[in-house]
């Protein structure tokens, strides 16, 4: 498989970079944490006004018609700075809902998240044992809808929930949730990241019929969630995960020990190499995952291989970077912590490496019985 990137694909890459090195900086993100906001909206007006935002979008809804592949260059970007933005999650919800019959899409609302006008945030994630799904009830006009979502990074500011639901039956539906509804209680959670994050109580909105999708068609829309969010945040570690190998060899490089550079030592260059290792595996199953899911090929286990990489890759070079940087790498002040928290985030939400290789291991064994195709 050529991983190799096209003209118009580095043109992306190169454009998101510039757009995040010009807004995502010390300066700004120093007062953004001062005033308490959730994220950065100038940033996400920029995105969309770069045609970021519905880059893997239909071109008759705003977008530029490209794939995962260039969606995922943007999101290393994003991770490559750990931009103050639910990138991945809006990117992976809006190629989702693009790919619905054409008379169930909601083209105004892909319109929206391409112009940055509105964001649907995906809680459809993680290990698919691990999706938790909210209860729907048939009443007169519609659906009522009752559960817990405990913890959902940006859903503070979202326009739109993407969530898992079932019925008293125990039916499948995809169910676009609005949190401002009545009988939605959004509560924001402390946590230790750079991430806001809430839990979301529903207790009992009525949802209409254009808001629930039924059958194969609201099964299938879950599973693209799902498959995009996890190749899409694997970019985003993928991104920062450089990022962070970047910062400690420039330390190492700088910090002098015993009269010798830090980084000259033995034991600090292996577990360097060894994190630029991690890195290389990181990255090409992602891309692996983002190719397969681009040609409409079943990428499941492919994605379940990168998530795990990322998982766990991801955890020793970050583990590896704040080990290296000493005392330096746990102040506040230094923009190593950034990498962690956000990391973290990722690892926690959409699951970790043990979740992931179970499920491979799940589908592996399933397909290797008698009537499975291995």
């Amino acid at each position: 498989m050529d991983f190799s990137f096209d003209e118009d694909q580095t043109a992306v890459a190169q454009l998101a970079r510039q757009v995040f090195s010009d807004l995502v900086t010390p300066e700004r993100l120093a007062a953004r944490q001062t005033s308490g906001s959730d994220w950065d909206e100038e940033l996400w007006r920029v995105l969309a006004g770069a045609g970021l935002l519905g880059i893997a979008l239909p071109e008759d809804v705003g977008g530029a018609a490209r794939g995962v592949v260039e969606a995922g260059l943007v999101a290393w970007e994003a991770g490559r700075c750990v931009a103050p933005a639910p990138l991945s999650g809006v990117l992976a919800a809006a190629l989702a809902l693009a790919g619905l019959p054409a008379a169930l899409r909601p083209d105004r609302l892909l319109a929206e998240i391409a112009a940055g006008r509105a964001l649907v945030i995906p809680s459809v994630a993680g290990a698919q044992e691990a999706v938790r799904p909210i209860a729907l009830k048939p009443v007169e006009g519609g659906w009522t809808a009752h559960g817990t979502l405990p913890v959902v990074p940006y859903a503070t500011i979202a326009d739109r929930l993407l969530v898992a639901a079932v019925d008293p039956h125990g039916a499948r539906f995809a169910v676009l949730l609005q949190p401002r509804l009545p009988g939605v209680v959004v509560e924001p959670v402390e946590t230790s990241g750079v991430d806001v994050c809430a839990r979301v109580a529903v207790e009992g909105p009525l949802l209409r019929d254009g808001d629930v999708f039924a059958g194969e068609a609201g099964i299938a829309l879950l599973e693209r969630a799902r498959l995009h969010h996890l190749v899409l945040s694997t970019a985003e570690i993928c991104g920062l995960a450089k990022a962070a190998l970047r910062l400690t060899a420039d330390y190492t490089t700088r910090r002098r020990q015993f009269g010798r550079p830090l980084g000259s030592f033995q034991a600090v260059a292996n577990r360097v190499a060894d994190g630029f290792i991690d890195l290389q595996a990181m990255t090409w199953t992602m891309w692996k995952a983002a190719n397969l899911l681009d040609q409409g090929e079943d990428a499941r286990d492919a994605v379940s291989v990168a998530r795990f990489w990322a998982a766990e890759g991801g955890h020793r070079i970050i583990s590896a970077a704040h080990h290296l940087h000493g005392g330096v790498g746990i102040d506040l002040d230094y923009q190593l912590h950034r990498y962690f928290f956000r990391f973290k985030t990722l690892e926690f939400t959409l699951g970790a490496a043990a979740e992931h290789l179970a499920g491979l291991g799940r589908s592996l064994a399933t397909r290797s019985r008698p009537g499975g195709a291995l």
